[in-house]
């Protein structure tokens, strides 16, 4: 299953995460004091590694992180590590009058983008095949997001679109491999997209409002 690292109602940016980690409502920010230093005759290159910054679990106090999100309402940043998958999966929830959400996985170890969903209105489910299609595959991502037309107001999307992305080889990333569009009509939902999500084999990353 996945390892929640953290969430919280304030949040850093995505390119900061990298940096910052923290557990519960907190967050931990880099000392600089902590930098290895590097003895005068010894050459840059032997410098060794920084520890990671953050608390090891839950429950360890941090500082006070810096405001993020100085111009919206609200924002909400949330972080998945799959360690059976090797991905990392984020979400950024940005609210104003409304509330859009985006989307990205990344490989836990190199920190390569394989995937960026643009912001959408309402969110949306994301969620991980636990079944690999060949041995050099890694597993599909899949998304179930709202689709507005020009016309649609942003409580009501005319359909919805649902996306298998597949490893690419020689891309070295995710890429579309199968999409279906949804009729509002037909949605049912959030509950029943779960369901048949499920059924085939995915389990919940990002789960939208029911």
């Amino acid at each position: 299953m996945f390892r929640h690292v953290f969430r919280a109602a304030s949040v850093m940016t995505p390119a900061l995460a990298v940096l910052l980690l923290f557990g519960g409502t907190s967050f931990a920010q880099g000392d600089s004091s902590s930098t290895a230093q590097i003895p005068a005759s010894e050459p840059a290159s032997s410098a060794a590694t920084p520890p990671a910054v953050g608390p090891a679990g839950p429950g360890m106090a941090v500082p006070r992180p810096a405001v993020q999100c100085p111009q919206t309402a609200a924002c909400t940043y949330q972080e998945r590590s799959d360690a059976s998958t090797n991905y990392l999966f984020q979400a950024l929830e940005v609210c104003g009058a409304d509330c859009s959400t985006q989307f990205w996985v990344s490989d836990l170890a190199s920190d390569q983008d394989l995937l960026d969903v643009p912001p959408i209105a309402g969110g949306g489910i994301v969620a991980v095949s636990r079944a690999r299609l060949a041995s050099t595959d890694r597993a599909q991502v899949r998304t179930v997001l709202p689709q507005f037309s020009p016309s649609d107001p942003t409580c009501c999307p005319s359909s919805y679109i649902d996306v298998t992305y597949g490893w690419d080889a020689s891309g070295q990333t995710l890429v579309p491999a199968a999409t279906v569009t949804i009729a509002s009509a037909n949605f049912n939902s959030w509950v029943a997209q779960r369901s048949r999500l499920q059924a085939d084999g995915f389990v919940d990353v990002f789960v939208a409002p029911s």
